[in-house]
């Protein structure tokens, strides 16, 4: 049986103004759980206005995945950046990494990353490949 394509798509999107620590650790082990089941990898980047996402695995569990996420109420404005068939996955081993730690200079460069990506409504491939080449030196 051939092996089936692998999508990679990432997404921002606003967060809810309640949106706590407690919240993001929460969304971190569900989707670690749920794609964990699906075979999806990613990374999860969380600031106090925005996430920012991405996800690879295989193309119809990465799509139900997204819509799911799309209807999530913990955040709105959902934006899709870009979204690819790949040949191999970035994250293999992260079935959703999470960062939070990073030193206070990497820090506000990341949150000033995503809070920019969070206030645009469109994307050109340009934006996605620029994404693809941060996410890949966390």
């Amino acid at each position: 049986m051939p092996e089936q394509p692998l999508l990679q798509l990432a997404y921002v999107s606003t967060a809810q103004t309640d949106i706590t620590a407690d919240c993001i650790a929460e969304i971190h082990q569900q989707a670690e759980r749920n794609n964990r089941l699906h075979h999806i990898t990613g990374l999860l980047l969380a600031t106090e206005q925005h996430f920012l996402q991405l996800l690879e695995g295989p193309k119809r569990d990465v799509e139900l995945t997204y819509a799911r996420i799309q209807r999530d109420k913990r955040h709105h404005h959902v934006r899709l950046i870009f979204q690819n068939t790949v040949s191999e996955r970035q994250f293999p081993e992260w079935h959703m990494g999470l960062r939070r730690s990073f030193d206070q200079a990497e820090h506000e460069d990341v949150t000033a990353i995503v809070n920019l990506y969070g206030q645009r409504s469109q994307f050109s491939a340009q934006h996605g490949a620029a994404l693809v080449l941060l996410l890949s030196s966390l």
